[in-house]
């Protein structure tokens, strides 16, 4: 009688010690093979959500971005794979090349969502004074 090992007929038991560390592993027996796992999506949905004034600590000049809480609405809805075509052509091949420089994110902020470029001038000369105190 086996009424204390309840996993005998499922799993195989090994231990194994690594310093005073003890590691169980269970393993399933079974004899069918291992079924192909498989992941699906159907459909993609879309949000634009508003380009704001951000407060990153790491952005070393001009003003950081960020998305701010409101969205619009209007969501777009596309299939996975008419979703992976539109958005292939935007791809970056490497992380830097989604970086924008301090006037590019000045230009977005102004043109997209709405601030006056004197708002962004006094917003940015006021956190290059703060990057300045915090660093000396």
């Amino acid at each position: 009688d086996n009424s204390n090992d309840e996993f005998s007929e499922y799993s195989k038991f090994s231990d194994s010690t690594l310093s005073d560390t003890t590691i169980h592993e269970f393993t399933p027996i079974s004899n069918e093979k291992p079924k192909k796992k498989r992941v699906a999506f159907g459909e993609c949905e879309v949000r634009e959500y508003r380009v704001v004034v951000g407060d990153h600590p790491h952005c070393k000049s001009g003003i950081a971005l960020s998305l701010g809480w409101e969205y619009s609405e209007r969501t777009k809805v596309y299939s996975t794979d008419d979703f992976e075509r539109f958005r292939s052509p935007f791809r970056r091949e490497h992380f830097r090349q989604l970086k924008l420089s301090a006037s590019q994110r000045k230009q977005r902020l102004h043109l997209v969502s709405g601030y006056s470029r004197s708002y962004l001038d006094r917003l940015d000369a006021k956190r290059s004074l703060q990057r300045k105190t915090r660093n000396a």
